[in-house]
């Protein structure tokens, strides 16, 4: 086997334990408020950049919160606080062909802290995509909920 170091590449992994995120969505869309997460599980970093590009990655699993926030005249307004299972992963790369700039996807099923009875069920994709002539050839940001 040739080490990662050979040839000019370069990688690390790192597993980490807890996630804080901030979403620039809520379940209006994107860009209506943020979704702040805060999670304990399971998840790993990934880098690795060559003399053609790096690649980064990084996801995560485990228990954790979520509260939506959106904007008011009088500031920020918060929602509900929802506990249960999270899933996120996110990247980017940059090669001799193509960035992508940043791509992520994030899953949330879980119960309302202060009445279990309702359930919310959150899933956001968010990619770009940009080709050697600098064209985006791919500009997509989803959220729904149920």
């Amino acid at each position: 086997m040739i080490p990662a170091g050979a040839a000019g590449a370069q990688t690390f992994t790192q597993h980490i334990n807890t996630l804080a995120d901030n979403i620039p969505a809520t379940c209006a869309g994107p860009f209506t408020g943020a979704t702040l997460v805060n999670a304990t599980g399971n998840g790993v970093q990934h880098f690795t950049g060559n003399k053609t590009g790096f690649w980064f990655t990084a996801t995560f699993e485990g228990q954790g919160t979520i509260q939506q926030f959106t904007p008011s005249p009088n500031g920020p307004v918060a929602g509900a606080v929802y506990q249960g299972h999270v899933q996120e992963w996110i990247g980017t790369e940059d090669n001799l062909k193509t960035l992508i700039p940043f791509h992520a996807t994030f899953n949330f099923n879980g119960t309302n802290v202060a009445d279990p009875s309702q359930a919310l069920s959150m899933h956001i994709e968010t990619q770009t995509t940009i080709n050697p002539d600098g064209t985006v050839t791919v500009n997509r940001f989803t959220v729904s909920c149920r």
